[in-house]
């Protein structure tokens, strides 16, 4: 729930607070509640946004409520993030995986999964983050998906459609960020992935779309090749010239290197990817 509620970094942004109108007026002002506590105690903790006993009582019980369902909390954020990015020129739809570790408090902690080790239990949440290109303002959230490991790797997992991979979390959050590139049609929005976004089904989905298209900015992966040279990828990049001058910063590493202009910018150079071969790889 935390997910879908403003942050301290929200600025101007976010005006409306509500999470969500659940089907009843009542579950809407519960929502808009927590999300007031949330945002000036900067806490997640039902006792800390409590004032005393009944009122945790309330929130506790629009918590479990069956109609208070993630999916209502992201739809209603994600039109929000519509709103607050129109007349932007470019907003980054800002997409990554985090791993919630509970083995501290597994005693207490029941209906989890595991995590990445095989073993600790927790769960896996996948945000899509709307931030402002230019000013760095967050505008809120996108998408979020969360969900529990609750079984091992299947034998065939490769040849499992991607539908049926957790990997189509990417997909999925692409998908979100074209239907705000379809509300906001004088706005550039941008996917941005890491090396785990690199997969062929990705790029072939957005080929496949119609209409108003989100862009995609994906750290590479996979070495791929170049239709028009027949070149392989990162042999094509390690070539091409340097843009000059980056107007940019490198932080501050802790104990390390202080913070320092910037003086390169990555290699830069059109191309296109050989998609038959990719597709062919992929059957």
């Amino acid at each position: 729930m935390i997910l879908s509620v403003p942050s301290r970094f929200g600025g101007k942004a976010m005006v409306e607070t509500g999470i969500g109108y659940f089907g009843d007026e009542r579950l809407k002002k519960n929502g808009e509640l927590i999300v007031q506590r949330v945002a000036e105690r900067q806490a997640v903790c039902v006792r800390k946004l409590a004032d005393d006993r009944p009122e945790q009582v309330k929130l506790r019980r629009f918590l479990r409520n069956e109609a208070v369902t993630v999916e209502e909390m992201v739809a209603h954020r994600a039109m929000l993030v519509a709103a607050a990015a129109k007349g932007r020129p470019h907003v980054l739809a800002i997409q990554d995986t985090s791993e919630i570790n509970y083995q501290a408090q597994s005693g207490r902690k029941h209906g989890l999964g595991t995590v990445g080790n095989g073993s600790d239990i927790g769960l896996f949440v996948h945000p899509v983050l709307a931030v402002d290109a230019q000013t760095q303002e967050c505008l809120g959230l996108v998408d979020a998906q969360v969900w529990r490991r609750t079984k091992g790797k299947a034998p065939n997992y490769k040849s499992l459609p991607i539908e049926q991979k957790e990997s189509y979390r990417w997909i999925e959050g692409f998908a979100e960020a074209m239907e705000i590139a379809a509300l906001i049609p004088n706005t550039r929005v941008i996917s941005v992935a890491d090396r785990e976004g690199d997969m062929f089904e990705l790029f072939d989905f957005r080929r496949r779309q119609t209409g108003r298209k989100a862009e995609l900015l994906i750290r590479a992966k996979t070495d791929r090749c170049l239709e028009a040279t027949g070149h392989k990828l990162f042999e094509e990049l390690a070539a091409a010239p340097w843009p000059g001058p980056f107007p940019s910063r490198c932080p501050a590493s802790v104990n390390t290197y202080p913070s320092r202009p910037r003086r390169d910018g990555p290699p830069c150079q059109r191309g296109k990817l050989r998609s038959r071969s990719a597709l062919n790889r992929w059957r």
